[in-house]
């Protein structure tokens, strides 16, 4: 499969679907995306193949899943512009979560607009926005 084709995207899915809906979804595309039915489909339905390969059984999606790119199974919870980070102490500035945590960007890090910061009392991330 190539590295720009997300299984779920492929599956007209979210990675939250259950095991059913994937199921429903590939055999929905596979009757469609059949070559025998169409055959200018056959990279589509390769496609289709690759996907069910990663996400069909319970132990590939685990693995796949876990494999993603950290910013594709970030929780965003909202953007946050960089001057609202409050001063601490070390060289660290900190904004609060709704956990009770603190998301923390720290002076000798490089920030960029877009960049995601993890809370370090729960799963959530603020988008820094200029």
């Amino acid at each position: 499969m190539d590295a720009g084709d997300d299984p779920y995207a492929v599956l007209g899915l979210a990675p939250d679907a259950d095991a059913a809906a994937l199921r429903r979804a590939y055999r929905r595309l596979a009757l469609r995306l059949h070559p025998d039915k169409d055959p200018s489909a056959a990279a589509a339905f390769a496609r289709l193949q690759a996907a069910w390969a990663a996400l069909g059984s319970p132990e590939a999606r685990a693995a796949h899943d876990a494999a993603r790119a950290p910013a594709a199974r970030a929780v965003v919870w909202m953007d946050v512009p960089l001057r609202a980070f409050a001063a601490g102490g070390a060289g660290a500035r900190s904004y609060p979560c709704r956990c009770g945590g603190a998301f923390e960007i720290f002076d000798d890090e490089p920030c960029a607009d877009g960049d995601l910061v993890p809370c370090d009392g729960c799963s959530a991330h603020v988008r820094l926005v200029a």
